[in-house]
């Protein structure tokens, strides 16, 4: 049997109505009556227990993975809207499928690094394809829950590590990350894909740095609280413009720090860019989503939309290069929220899609951040798009 794939998108605002629609628009598009397993990505104007249960009903109870994010992605469309749901259904005999869902982030990412790490271990296997992960996006201290992983999954940098950060609209207050029909809010969900296929990966950031560099004087674990031992705040309102001083969010979608690449990643870029996932005006700091050490070198970065149509173009020729004349099964994309404006990202997104394939089954989110391996290291990315192919 062949893989056989699908994927439906609804909007509609009643939650039960809306994971139906997707749900069945995906099956009617595999043609198929249940599928094997299924992804699930979703924003979070919805009552996300009556949107799980919806989907789950319809599609008969399969296993299932996603999460919320700041819009969703499918062949043709892009939307950021607070209602959009996009489900993904596989039916294969030659990709298996084993997942599982831990809570307490912010209690210690470390601890949900060490459970998610044993479970990869225990269920690795030579002819794994990808780990894919999904955690929530205010809580997660990637370095930790990662370097945790990797000290109990000894394949980890082996194993493509591919996923991204839940997120909610930028309201920061909850997201959402969803295994079988538990709802988790401060977790990670994931699922390793083994069996007879191939996945290839590309990913591209779109800012360019700003001004002059900056020292981290006084920082905790992911917090900054001095620049130049200056309140970090103070130093960024010098590169906000009137409209972002203001407005948090606009500034969040525009701005972010660079952090100089090892000589390793000089063929991804110059630069790893995080964002400022929160701030405070009483200590004048800012956070980010990655711990960074006093003694750190940063820059200020601000989206390009010459770099990120560059990028797409990067991202597009590698995927093709790697699949050569293999046919696509299916594409995750990841691009992460508040990357690119609404005009842009249509135009972008129909690039893209007119080079993998027009046709292909194709499902996305817009998180908080992006996980991907490059040159054999699992890496943390704000400010890009990353493209998966299975093939």
């Amino acid at each position: 049997m062949v893989t056989q794939v699908g994927v439906g998108i609804s909007h509609h605002r009643n939650p039960r109505q809306a994971g139906y629609e997707a749900a069945q628009q995906a099956l009617n598009i595999a043609n198929i009556t249940k599928p094997d397993f299924i992804l699930l990505f979703s924003t979070v104007g919805y009552s996300p227990r009556t949107l799980l249960d919806s989907v789950r009903s319809t599609l008969g109870y399969a296993p299932l993975i996603g999460c919320s994010g700041e819009g969703v992605i499918v062949q043709g469309e892009a939307d950021e809207s607070n209602f959009s749901v996009a489900v993904m259904v596989v039916q294969s005999a030659q990709i298996r499928l084993s997942y599982g869902a831990v809570p307490g982030l912010s209690q210690d990412s470390a601890v949900v690094g060490n459970r998610v790490g044993q479970f990869l271990a225990q269920h690795d296997s030579s002819d794994a394809i990808a780990n894919f992960l999904f955690a929530d996006g205010i809580s997660c201290d990637f370095d930790q829950l990662i370097s945790a992983l990797e000290d109990q999954f000894n394949r980890a940098n082996q194993v493509p590590l591919l996923g991204g950060l839940s997120a909610d609209n930028y309201a920061m207050t909850r997201t959402y990350q969803y295994c079988d029909d538990t709802i988790l809010t401060d977790g990670v969900v994931w699922a390793t894909l083994a069996g007879k296929a191939q996945v290839a990966w590309s990913i591209s950031h779109g800012c360019v740095p700003l001004g002059n560099k900056y020292t981290v004087t006084r920082s905790q674990n992911n917090q900054i609280f001095e620049l130049d031992h200056q309140p970090a705040l103070e130093i960024l309102r010098q590169y906000l413009l009137d409209e972002e001083l203001e407005n948090w969010e606009l500034a969040l979608r525009n701005l972010g720090l660079g952090l100089k690449s090892q000589d390793a990643f000089q063929n991804y870029d110059a630069f790893f860019v995080r964002s400022m996932i929160a701030r405070n005006l009483e200590t004048g700091s800012i956070t980010i989503p990655t711990e960074i050490s006093a003694g750190t070198d940063v820059w200020m970065m601000r989206r390009d939309q010459g770099k990120t149509q560059a990028g797409i173009h990067k991202i597009a020729a590698e995927l093709l290069e790697a699949l050569g004349e293999s046919t696509p099964q299916f594409v995750i994309q990841l691009e992460c929220a508040g990357r690119v404006g609404d005009t842009q990202k249509r135009a972008l997104l129909a690039t893209l899609q007119s080079a993998i394939g027009p046709t292909v089954p194709w499902i996305g989110f817009y998180p908080y951040g992006g996980i991907g391996p490059l040159n054999g290291q699992n890496c943390f990315h704000n400010h890009a798009d990353i493209v998966i192919v299975l093939y």
